[in-house]
This record gives C-alpha cells, structure tokens and sequence, in this order.
C-alpha cells in the first residue's frame, strides 16, 4: 500500500507551517529595511547638513578665525 504523502495531514501541515514562517520572516524583514532606509537617511541628511552649517560658517567669518581658537589652546598648554 502506497502512501501519498501530499494527501497526509501531516505533509499539510508542515507545508503551512513553512509557507507562514515564511511569510513572517519576510515581512519582519522587509519592514526592518525599511525602517533603515529612513534611519540612516535622517542620519545621512543630518550630517550633511552639519557639514554645510560648519562650511558656511567657514566661509562667512573666513579661516583664521575658525582654526585660531583651538591653536591658541594648543600652544597655550604645550607653552606652559
């Protein structure tokens, strides 16, 4: 006697529980790649703009007076 194994309860089963597992697995996936496009978007955007901020600040009040402050504390403590 040939058991079909496709017809069984058993066969079924399992093959439902995969197809679910499946299924969730792919969607807790896909919604993690999604919520990380928009998260390292935000972060990629916010230090573009801190970039531009400390560029233009540059540029507006000119190198020296930038670059100064930090030279003096260098040589200050280096000095002393």
């Amino acid at each position: 006697m040939l058991i079909r194994i496709h017809h069984t309860t058993t066969f079924r089963l399992a093959v439902l529980a995969s197809l679910a597992f499946v299924l969730v697995g792919g969607a807790v996936l896909g919604f993690l790649y999604w919520r990380m496009l928009f998260v390292i978007d935000g972060q990629i955007d916010g230090a573009l703009a801190r970039e531009y901020a400390d560029m233009t600040a540059a540029y507006t009040k000119g190198p020296w007076s930038i670059a100064h402050p930090p030279i003096t504390i260098v040589c200050a403590s280096i000095c002393s």
